[in-house]
């Protein structure tokens, strides 16, 4: 964990001595505006040049550069007598650290602490110490904590991924039905998605992972590759033979297409380079539903179906 850099800018602080400003006769403005003058300037004249355009003329004390500590408490300030009292005498001048920068967003001020979450879900981490913090520390008036980073983008994602999932399975049953022009052999392809969710969710269990947004991705991907096997082997079926049939005639396509993506997923699935905490979520979750729903459809799709068309 840490937090923005905010402090340690040296700044250097004048403290007024109002009981001896007082004995001088001097208020504490007197002396403010000689510190005024001296680091800003004072306006002491204008003028109007050729073209009309008004100069303002700025008055400053001829001090070292870079203005110190000495230099300043040295600044006389004027009595009413017209004595000169060095700053000085009559403030305490102390270095201390002050604000180095500050930040706003959306016209509020703001300061951050950055975390990296390791191990486990930034969704999960999130909920724990939200509740956590609300327990234990009250906020004072007008201040609020927000969560941002991965865990704004996550919760952006997975709103997106609320509506676009069902779209995405409500387009395939449509484009399912539109090809087969039945809606028992559509109820038989859609068996494929909890066998593939099963094997999904397992791996990324096995493997220690959490559900993620590149795991969501990666399960709508799943999606369509199971419909597709599973379309491949009810289409086969429908041209009139038996299921047995359909099986020896598919079964062979099937599982060569699909033993080939499960190889090529391995490395991804079980890398642990530079990006490896987006590509293993995704790879998994697609290894894992492609063994399962390969199972599926070679050995119950063929049960079921039979059991069923009868």
């Amino acid at each position: 964990m840490g937090n923005e850099q905010l402090l340690g800018q040296p700044e250097l602080r004048f403290a007024m001595n109002r009981d001896l400003l007082a004995r001088y006769g001097l208020r504490v403005t007197d002396a403010e505006e000689v510190l005024e003058t001296a680091l800003m300037g004072r306006l002491a004249a204008k003028m109007v040049d050729e073209e009309g355009r008004e100069i303002s003329i700025i008055a400053k004390p001829d001090l070292p550069e870079p203005i110190d500590q000495d230099a300043l408490a040295s600044l006389p300030v004027l009595t009413a007598d017209g004595v000169r009292v060095p700053l000085g005498e009559v403030a305490n001048p102390k270095l201390v650290g002050g604000v180095s920068r500050v930040y706003h967003e959306q016209g509020e001020r703001r300061i951050a602490i950055k975390c990296s979450v390791r191990d486990r879900a930034v969704v999960e981490f999130v909920n724990e110490a939200s509740r956590r913090i609300g327990e234990k520390i009250k906020l004072p008036p007008h201040y609020r904590m927000e969560w941002s980073g991965s865990f704004a983008n996550a919760k952006r994602a997975a709103q997106q991924l609320m509506v676009l999932v069902p779209l995405c399975i409500l387009a395939i049953v449509i484009i399912l039905q539109s090809w087969f022009g039945s809606w028992m052999k559509v109820f038989f392809i859609l068996w494929e998605i909890p066998f593939s969710l099963l094997g999904a969710f397992l791996g990324l269990r096995v493997l220690g992972l959490n559900l993620s947004i590149s795991a969501a991705a990666g399960i709508i991907v799943l999606t369509g590759v199971s419909f597709l096997t599973g379309m491949m082997l009810i289409e086969e079926w429908s041209r009139g033979g038996s299921m047995l049939a359909a099986l020896q005639q598919k079964g062979r396509s099937i599982f060569l297409s699909s033993s080939v993506a499960i190889i090529g997923l391995v490395p991804a699935a079980f890398s642990h380079g530079i990006g490896s905490e987006t590509a293993r979520p995704f790879a998994v979750t697609i290894l894992g539903g492609l063994v399962t729903s390969l199972l599926f459809t070679l050995t119950l799709l063929p049960a079921l179906v039979t059991r069923l068309s009868k």
